[in-house]
């Protein structure tokens, strides 16, 4: 059931409790990171061709591609901080119109350092505005709607995805490289709006006394998962692709029918976990997706041609990242409270981003030493790994309280 927000809470988010013009404010909080790294892949070739080809133009495509991750990082770092100083309200306004900005930059901008530096403002954003929603939820909603919810969100930010990805991917092959931009134009002035209109007002609060640490302390089992957790699933975007034109597919159309299974598959594997996790303990949960992940390594390995068993890996990886997110999503809102959730998904989401970022340079060496199919059964171990850290901390309990 929605938490009614009424005078033993400090903060008076929504006069009411979950209204729906709220709760469709609060839907897609996951969205914007899920944009921020899914619109700017397929246009990197243009804009690399854009700054002259050659070394120089892949190498400032390449550094475009990486500045919203490092944005990313040092937001969800600085988020609880953000949200201490301003408020939520306040925090996820600012971070809207930074995201329209950034859109606006790069649809603008042709100076090299402006758009670094609006890819950096676009990660930035995103992770603030992330954190700043979930907090919102975890004061709107209580336990176990809040799970479903969440649930809800991580699924909306995958239908956006795959929409707006493959919508953007057409519309940049006919209009140019910017158009993601207008994208991220175009949403963050609606969740600006939407903000200004739906969450009403949430007062001013100092930081949590020790906070960081405190919470690093009482949740690092959680963010090691999520680190670890996309460490591994990173690997789809940069090592897959290469294995998937080993074995015998060498169209782009082809490779993106199996990027869509994995996309479609994670919208499943969150709209179930929100049907199921209530009447399903949350240890079996953790563990059929972590076994559907190492299934799906173990496919890949052993697989050496065909579409169907491609896309039937792919599925169940996809099917395991839509439980895990929303679990390590819904986790970190139970290690503080109120507006202090904020700070824990902010570094949850620094935890998720370093992974990614780590990846490149953890999988490069491990794909020389064994392989693109000996590095798959690596990942089969490490995913059954990861689940098991999982499990020592993620079990149904009540939240705990910190003293602000």
């Amino acid at each position: 059931m929605p938490k009614r927000i009424g005078s033993p809470t400090p903060s008076h988010l929504a006069e009411g409790g979950a209204t729906p013009g709220l709760s469709a404010t609060l839907l897609p909080a996951q969205a914007g990171q899920a944009l921020t790294l899914s619109l700017l892949t397929p246009v990197l070739p243009a804009v690399a061709i854009f700054f002259g080809g050659g070394v120089e133009g892949e190498s400032i495509a390449q550094w475009l591609a990486v500045s919203p991750f490092l944005g990313l990082t040092i937001g969800g770092l600085g988020s609880g901080l953000a949200i201490g100083a301003a408020g939520l309200r306040l925090t996820v306004c600012i971070a809207a119109f930074g995201y329209a900005l950034s859109g606006l930059i790069g649809l603008v901008a042709s100076a090299k350092v402006l758009l670094l530096g609006g890819g950096f403002l676009l990660g930035a954003s995103a992770a603030l505005l992330t954190s700043g929603l979930s907090a919102v939820t975890a004061i709107v909603y209580q336990e176990p709607a809040r799970r479903r919810f969440v649930a809800m969100q991580s699924a909306t930010a995958n239908i956006l995805g795959v929409i707006l990805a493959l919508g953007g991917a057409a519309a940049a092959g006919r209009f140019g490289w910017r158009t993601p931009f207008s994208i991220y134009l175009l949403f963050g002035g609606v969740m600006l709006a939407a903000t200004v209109a739906c969450v009403r007002r949430a007062p001013r609060r100092s930081a949590i006394r020790g906070g960081t640490v405190r919470l690093v302390r009482r949740g690092w089992p959680i963010f090691l998962a999520g680190g670890a957790t996309f460490l591994l699933a990173t690997t789809q975007s940069t090592q897959l692709p290469f294995l998937l034109e080993q074995n015998g597919l060498t169209s782009a159309t082809l490779r993106a029918i199996v990027v869509v299974c994995t996309l479609g598959a994670a919208v499943l594997g969150s709209l179930v976990y929100g049907i199921t996790q209530a009447r399903i303990p949350q240890p079996l949960i953790i563990l059929f997706a972590g076994l559907a992940a190492s299934s799906a390594w173990l496919m890949f390995g052993m697989w050496s041609h065909g579409l169907v068993l491609a896309c039937i890996a792919a599925a169940l990886l996809g099917l395991a990242l839509g439980i895990l997110v929303p679990v390590l999503y819904g986790g970190a809102m139970q290690v503080a409270p109120g507006e202090a959730s904020g700070q824990a998904i902010g570094l949850l989401n620094a935890a998720v981003f370093l992974g990614s970022f780590a990846n490149p340079l953890i999988a490069g060496p491990l794909r020389t030493v064994a392989g693109l199919s000996g590095m798959m059964f690596v990942l089969a171990a490490l995913s059954l790994l990861v689940v098991l850290i999982a499990m020592f901390w993620m079990r149904e309990k009540p939240a705990m309280a910190m003293q602000s």
